[in-house]
C-alpha cells in the first residue's frame, strides 16, 4: 500500500479524493473529487439547488399487506413537463408505515430558472 502526501490528493469540499491511475508504467495519474448528489464541480465547490422533503405514507387497513411503488417527480411547470429528477420507493405498511423518508430531489439545470414555476407530483401504484 502506498501513502501519498496532501499534495497529491486533491481538495474536495464536499467529496471524496481520489488519486487514479490511468498508466502506472509511465506513472501516469490524475486526482478526481467524487461529489455527494447535492455537490458538483471539479472539487464539489458548488452546490446543487434541491428540494428537501421529508413524508412519511400509511395505507388503509385493508391494505395493509399490500405492496407499492412509489415515484416522486420533481417537474417543472411548462408545457412539457420535463422531470428534472425522480425517486422511487417501494413501499409496504407492515415494514415501512413508521419510517418518515427524507429525499433530496435536484434541480437538472444549474442555475434553476427562477421563470419557472416548479412541483413535486407523486403516483402510487399497487404491484402485484
Amino acid at each position: 500500500m502506498k501513502i501519498f502526501s496532501k499534495q497529491h490528493v486533491p481538495e474536495c469540499h464536499r467529496g471524496f479524493g481520489l488519486h487514479v491511475w490511468l498508466n502506472k508504467e509511465e506513472n501516469l495519474a490524475k486526482n478526481v473529487c467524487l461529489c455527494l448528489p447535492s455537490y458538483y464541480g471539479d472539487q464539489c465547490q458548488y452546490e446543487n439547488q434541491r428540494v428537501s422533503l421529508t413524508i412519511q405514507f400509511q395505507a388503509f387497513s385493508d391494505s395493509l399487506s399490500t405492496l407499492f411503488a412509489i415515484i416522486i417527480l420533481l417537474i417543472d411547470d411548462s408545457d412539457e413537463r420535463i422531470i428534472h429528477s425522480y425517486e422511487q420507493l417501494t413501499y409496504f405498511s407492515i415494514r415501512d408505515c413508521k419510517i418518515k423518508y427524507n429525499i433530496y430531489l435536484l434541480y437538472s439545470i444549474r442555475p434553476t430558472n427562477q421563470t419557472k414555476n416548479y412541483s413535486i407530483h407523486i403516483d402510487i401504484y399497487e404491484k402485484n
